[in-house]
């Protein structure tokens, strides 16, 4: 055997730069480092394209774990939360416009499918949301898919009550309604249509895309800061009984037209209208016409609400007029 230095059959010297063993900057037991940290790089990057998406997305790592401080582990579940709450909303989106969609039932979310893209264990995912936000990883669909609920609520409200009230029209005034009020009003008819066996909570929550009304009423919560699903109707109802109460101001105009109201009718002619609905007219016309596009107005008010000023006197309202300044006039001399 060829001692150190000296040459071998291939004419490389044994334990010399050209060996096997051998680096470019030294060789193995003389001292040379360069080779370890090529070695060490390349182990490195061979193991982060071993780690799976999410682990890679969070910074998450077996090694690391456990030494990260509670400031960076939650920085680290923020980047994951962050990036698995953008995937929920695109992978949302994509439902809404697949062609294909009816395929799906209301029991559908994507959790799996994202489950799957990341590479970890649906359980896993929820253990990580859950340290961070508090919400498992299907509660955050819920919370994402209540955020557009109310719109939803408004739509479905509307058909209700367009088939039940005329805007614009004043509504009965009974003992029952004693002091009442339009809210009060809408959460009559609303009871009145949701009675058994034509309503179940577990339908409406299977029409608004929720697997069952517990999860609903949770993704609302979670939405809507704290609110019940319920209390968030009666948001919608309070807003719904605004436009009401505007729009039976145009219907006392065409009472105040009438010869009961004759006295007031001839002093006030011509002069500009101050009720709520003038003053709603000028100040949020846009939210006025949403209105009534969605609840419906009486056509035969529809005049009278764009008028400004009240009415011209009639003939017969001038000459009352011109009798009863007579008549002022006679008392006077007496």
């Amino acid at each position: 055997m060829p001692g150190p230095g000296k040459v071998g059959p291939g004419g490389a010297r044994a334990g010399g730069p050209d060996s096997p063993g051998a680096t470019a900057w030294g060789c193995p037991g003389d001292g040379g480092t360069g080779g370890n940290a090529d070695g060490e790089r390349a182990k490195k990057e061979a193991k982060k394209r071993e780690l799976a998406v999410w682990q890679r997305i969070s910074g998450l790592q077996p090694e690391t774990e456990g030494t990260m401080t509670r400031s960076e582990r939650r920085h680290a579940l923020r980047k994951l939360f962050k990036h698995y709450e953008r995937l929920v909303r695109e992978a949302l989106a994509e439902h809404e416009a697949d062609p294909e969609k009816e395929e799906r039932t209301f029991l559908w979310d994507p959790v799996a499918m994202i489950c799957g893209e990341l590479g970890i264990a649906r359980r896993k995912l929820s253990a990580l949301t859950k340290e961070l936000t508090g919400m498992a990883a299907h509660e955050v669909v819920d919370k994402i898919r209540a955020e557009a609920i109310e719109a939803k609520m408004e739509t479905e409200l509307a058909a209700i009550f367009e088939r039940r009230i005329y805007g614009g029209r004043p509504f009965r005034q009974d003992s029952y309604y004693h002091g009442w009020k339009w809210t009060k009003i809408l959460w009559d008819m609303l009871k009145d249509s949701r009675k058994a066996p034509h309503f179940a909570l577990a339908h409406w929550a299977a029409r608004l895309g929720f697997a069952n009304y517990a999860r609903f009423r949770r993704g609302v919560m979670l939405a809507h800061g704290g609110l019940t699903p319920v209390q968030l109707e009666g948001r919608v109802l309070q807003r719904f009984a605004g436009y009401y109460e505007l729009a039976e101001d145009v219907g006392y105009r065409r009472r105040a037209l009438g010869d009961m109201y004759a006295g007031q009718r001839i002093l006030e002619a011509g002069q500009p209208y101050t009720d709520r609905w003038a003053q709603a007219m000028k100040e949020r016309p846009e939210w006025v016409a949403a209105m009534k596009a969605k609840l419906g107005f009486d056509e035969e008010l529809e005049e009278l609400s764009r008028a400004v000023n009240k009415p011209p006197l009639t003939e017969r309202e001038a000459a009352i007029k011109a009798r009863a300044k007579e008549i002022e006039k006679a008392q006077r001399r007496e």
